[in-house]
């Protein structure tokens, strides 16, 4: 399989770019990119076509890179001079795969995926010019080189096939803490020896060689063992050589990360054996007076694990009903199920002594489970659309988190949610609707676009709530509200599919001016952060600007960005200081990045900024925006007193592996930040160092209908949060 390496101008891992027999493909240019991303017919002849692609992802698990900024033709006919992002190389890497394949054929020899992966590793063009920060052999921007289609083919004759070697575990990016095994496979079509070397970093310079030996035969052998205690903490990487009788050669690498940290409580990282695009809920499920942590994965199950002893509670784990027409999948990789990206809720919704968790699937239900796990009656509860329709523009799909608010008069949660099909639902803990619900979020009366729904509804108490997507605000009873729904702007709001769309955030709501009512806050995507009122009017700064500040920083900021841009990160309202001043904080980008982006030639900085202002004024505070490490697009700050000093941090991550902890002078407490080796995409479940689930008083849904699956948290938040 060849994939993407994504265009994000940063070395995160996307899956299944890290999957085995997957091949990532990162991206180069001609030298002329910059003219063409201009204009595309001023730049029809390049003389170098090795410029590594600004945009393009890189980083340890790139395999291989190949040409960008094509002529392509387009579906249902017509052509584009330029064809750009990693998107467009992948098609060069798929085509030299067949032609492979062909060949094989042709000659009568059977290639394995393993085989086919080698040969386009080690027939690509190295690419060592060191002023493009390239390096001889393996690098961080290149992969193994560039793709050549003619030497791969040539490749596949008798005698010249490379060996296959395949480090199996650990996996990659995986923490490690202890004794852990190093098991691979490697394999070849004459007498076949390897040598296992470990470095120190993402692209280590000097290796310590583990093992030597010969093939190990189909099956994955262990051929060494680690201790994560006797190494330093960070990236490691694992590199396996193997040569055969006919000096062919074969490569893999592999990264793992190490973890020392006394912080960390036994039993964690745990392995979940599928991804975790949703946050975790802290909750007290089973009533001992500890918060447990709630979280669904992308495998379809729900776990809770006891905040006491980290071990699964009783009943747990529950799963989602198998995928329709998955039988015969499931006969050979077991069961198929569509899998959670939204988080679970935790609360009241049938009216016992404990709570109830509440799922929302990609297969169009909504689940609800007792504290022991016991499905409750009239659940799960199936949207009304049953397939994509619109022409794929709407899904038979729940992205987002359910809200749970007081919406009727029983006394009990209600559960509210936005769906694929536009339209949001309100149900009873007994899994029925609401009277005047679902209803659909689309401006008709302005020509209004078929739009999935997939951020979280924001629930307040006030008499609250183109640009693509709008803002929308409904009463507990579903209508609509007057002066909603309201357009954020923005400079170019349809900027990628689906994640830059619109408004790609979920609301905020808290009442910034001691008015009693709650207000909005909410951005576009290369928006700035806005404030709306409860009735839908826009509260401008100075000169009808942003009611926050976006120009310049604070006075002790170490940022160097001339301003910001909103894309796609969630907000919180808090305090850091008890009955201190109201602030939001929440990430933000270098508006450097319209340059970088129209430059894919040239390496333009920019900064990725956690923002942080004081509410009432809009202003900045003293010490941000703080540069971060990576993309914050899908996750949102946590307001938290982790140190017990009184006052609260904020508790941020990104696509760059670390997590912080601010305060608000900027600088953070003793023993953080802390690096995880991998990517925090989502909101941090904390309220003064637990979480609790989250109810509020009857009022009203604020749901903008376009956000990218990753933004699905729950944001109704106290202001004390």
């Amino acid at each position: 399989m060849a994939v993407a390496a994504g265009n994000e101008f940063h070395f995160h891992h996307h899956y299944p770019q890290v999957m085995d027999d997957v091949l990532a493909v990162g991206g180069i240019n001609p030298d002329t990119a910059n003219l063409a991303a201009r204009d595309p017919h001023l730049a029809q002849v390049a003389s170098n076509f090795t410029v590594h692609a600004s945009y393009a992802d890189y980083g340890p698990h790139l395999d291989v890179v190949a040409p960008t900024q094509v002529p392509t033709t387009d579906w249902g006919g017509g052509y584009r001079l330029t064809w750009d992002g990693t998107s467009a190389a992948t098609p060069h890497l798929a085509g030299t795969a067949a032609l492979v394949l062909a060949r094989a054929r042709a000659l009568g020899i059977r290639l394995s995926a393993g085989e086919v992966m080698q040969i386009i590793r080690m027939s690509a063009d190295d690419l060592a010019d060191p002023a493009q920060g390239y390096h001889q052999g393996w690098d961080l921007l290149s992969g193994w080189g560039r793709v050549n289609a003619f030497a791969a083919v040539s490749r596949v004759a008798p005698g010249r096939i490379p060996p296959v070697a395949d480090i199996v575990s650990p996996s990659w990016y995986r923490p490690e803490r202890g004794r852990f095994p190093v098991r691979a496979i490697v394999t070849g079509r004459s007498a076949t020896a390897w040598r296992l070397e470990l470095g120190r970093g993402d692209d280590p310079r000097s290796w310590r060689t583990l093992a030597r030996g010969t093939g190990t035969g189909p099956k994955a052998r262990r051929l060494a063992r680690l201790d994560a205690r006797r190494l330093a903490a960070g990236d490691w990487t694992l590199r396996l050589h193997a040569t055969d009788a006919h000096a062919n050669q074969g490569e893999d690498r592999d990264v793992f990360h190490v973890i020392h940290d006394r912080a960390l409580k036994r039993g964690y990282p745990k392995s979940l054996g599928t991804s975790g695009e949703a946050s975790p809920a802290l909750a007290d499920v089973n009533g001992d007076g500890v918060k447990d942590i709630v979280l669904a994965t992308a495998g379809g199950q729900v776990h809770v694990w006891s905040g006491r002893t980290g071990r699964e509670l009783p009943g747990w784990p529950r799963s989602m009903l198998p995928a329709p027409g998955s039988k015969a999948a499931a006969r050979r990789i077991g069961t198929v199920r569509a899998g959670f990206v939204g988080s679970p809720a935790v609360g009241d919704v049938a009216g016992g002594p404990r709570p109830e968790v509440i799922a929302a699937g990609l297969d169009g239900r909504v689940y609800a489970w007792s504290s022991r796990g016991r499905r409750l009656h009239g659940f799960p509860f199936h949207i009304r659309l049953r397939r994509p329709a619109e022409k794929g523009r709407l899904d038979a799909a729940i992205y987002a988190t359910p809200a749970l608010a007081h919406l009727g008069r029983h006394g009990k949660l209600d559960i509210v949610f936005g769906a694929a099909d536009q339209r949001i639902y309100a149900l009873k803990g007994n899994g029925r609707l609401l009277p005047g619900w679902p209803v659909l979020a689309r401006d008709t009366a302005s020509g209004g676009d078929p739009e999935k729904i997939l951020s979280s509804p924001a629930i307040g108490d006030g008499t609250t709530p183109n640009q693509s997507g709008r803002v929308y605000a409904f009463s507990a009873k579903g209508k609509r509200l007057p002066g909603w729904p309201v357009a954020v702007p923005g400079i170019a709001v349809n900027s990628i599919p689906l994640a830059g769309q619109g408004v790609p955030d979920s609301p905020d709501l808290a009442d910034v001016n001691a008015d009693g009512r709650d207000e909005v806050a909410v951005a576009s995507f290369t928006g700035e952060p806005e404030l709306f009122a409860g009735d839908g009017t826009r509260l401008s700064g100075a000169g009808g600007q942003s009611r926050f500040q976006y120009t310049g920083t604070g006075p002790g900021s170490p940022a160097t960005a001339p301003s910001v841009l909103a894309l796609g990160a969630n907000a919180a309202f808090g305090r850091t200081s008890p009955g201190g001043p109201l602030r939001l904080f929440g990430g933000v980008v270098d508006s450097r990045i319209a340059l970088a982006q129209s430059s894919p030639a040239t390496k333009v900085a920019f900064e990725h900024l956690l923002g942080g202002w004081d509410a009432a004024s809009g202003s900045w505070l003293p010490s941000f925006p703080i540069p971060m490490e990576g993309w914050q697009i899908p996750s949102a700050p946590a307001i938290a007193d982790v140190d017990g000093d009184g006052h609260a941090e904020v508790v941020a991550g990104s696509s760059g592996d670390v997590l912080h902890a601010f305060r608000e002078d900027g600088s953070e407490p003793r023993g953080w930040p802390k690096d995880t080796g991998g990517w925090l995409p989502r909101r941090l479940p904390l309220r003064m160092g637990h979480a609790r689930a989250r109810t509020c008083a009857r009022g009203m849904a604020v749901v903008p209908p376009r956000c990218p699956q990753h933004r699905q948290m729950g944001s109704v938040r106290d202001p004390d949060g």
